[in-house]
């Protein structure tokens, strides 16, 4: 649901890591302990204050904009939360048209608000992300995403890459070089910035349907490059290539979500990128849902676990600072 007094959300789990800056091929799969989300809140919190113009980031062709409007660290019922005001500008939506058909006038009083050059329809999007990680030491943290009509979790997800790794470089992030070399008594350092996704985590309908329905053909797909011929503007375009596996049905009872994961880490070994389950419910329904291969991650968006939220005060479709009330529910939501 999305109107004046109502908001949907979505759950997710937030995965950080981090990557060196150098394009040395020893460097690029080091595993280097990934900073926590409690640096970067805190980091994120100062950019925001400091910022003299907001981080914007655009997308199909400069149609779409999305930007930081506001974040802010706060602890709810004794649980601290790193909270996000995200805008996305959207210059392909059309005019909106307000009406008033019960107006007591022979015509239907109608009022288009036209946008000007350059100008989009703009929607916010509260985030609520846990600062403590799921498990000790972890780099994974749950969180809960405000849904966004006609948005897709891509632009959120992107968005949220890009400003983590934007302030892990302007705070230049960095950890102890492997090779342990050491330069006028200190350990030589390699430059970092820290990688995020947001993966889905799993609808209680989606582990009942996996559970009581009968597993059928699983999908791996995963994209590679393929020749093209010598063109001035490329050389390669992407070719899918698809592996089609047929349960057996031996040891599934009650143990499919298991099979999913083992599936999925065993596609990635193999570089596979999503994997697509199929199944058929109880009353003979067909279904099917993509996970990523390499978090185990679910990718259908009606399968991710949502809840919808009354609000004690009607909201616009963008807000201009975070709304304490609208981020309590989802940080009670978020435990």
């Amino acid at each position: 649901m999305y109107s004046r007094d109502e908001r949907d959300a979505s759950m997710m789990e937030l995965v950080v890591n981090v990557r060196a800056r150098s394009r040395s091929k020893e460097l690029a799969t080091f595993p280097f302990t990934p900073p926590t989300m409690e640096l970067l809140a805190n980091d994120c919190v100062d950019f925001q204050l400091n910022a003299k113009r907001p981080l914007v980031r655009t997308y199909k062709k400069g149609k779409v904009a999305t930007y930081l409007l506001d974040a802010k660290i706060q602890t709810v019922s004794g649980k601290v939360y790193l909270f996000l005001l995200l805008a996305i500008s959207d210059q392909r939506r059309p005019d909106e048209v307000l009406s008033d058909p019960l107006a007591n006038e022979p015509a239907v009083p109608r009022r288009i608000i036209e946008k000007n050059n350059g100008e989009g329809s703009e929607h916010s999007c509260h985030i609520a992300i846990s600062i403590m990680p799921r498990e000790k030491n972890g780099n994974q943290y749950l969180a809960a995403v405000e849904s966004i009509p006609h948005v897709g979790l891509y632009f959120i997800n992107s968005y949220i890459r890009h400003l983590f790794k934007f302030i892990s470089i302007s705070n230049r992030y960095s950890r102890n070089d492997p090779s342990g070399e050491i330069n006028d008594g200190k350990y030589k350092t390699v430059n970092v910035f820290a990688t995020t996704n947001l993966n889905g985590v799993p609808s209680d309908d989606l582990l009942r349907d996996l559970k009581k329905g009968i597993l059928g053909e699983i999908e791996l797909s995963k994209e590679e490059s393929a020749v093209k011929g010598f063109d001035q503007n490329e050389f390669t375009v992407p070719k899918k290539t698809k592996l089609l596996l047929t349960p057996t049905g031996k040891g599934l009872n009650g143990k499919v979500f298991d099979v999913v994961k083992t599936v999925c880490s065993t596609g990635a070994l193999k570089k596979y990128s999503v994997a697509k389950f199929t199944w058929t419910g109880l009353e003979g329904q067909r279904s099917s849902a993509k996970f990523d291969c390499e978090t185990n991650s679910v990718l259908t968006e009606k399968y991710i676990k949502r809840n919808t939220f009354n609000l004690p005060n009607p909201l616009p479709s963008s807000c201009e600072k975070l709304d304490d009330q609208f981020c309590n529910l989802l940080a009670y939501w978020a435990r």
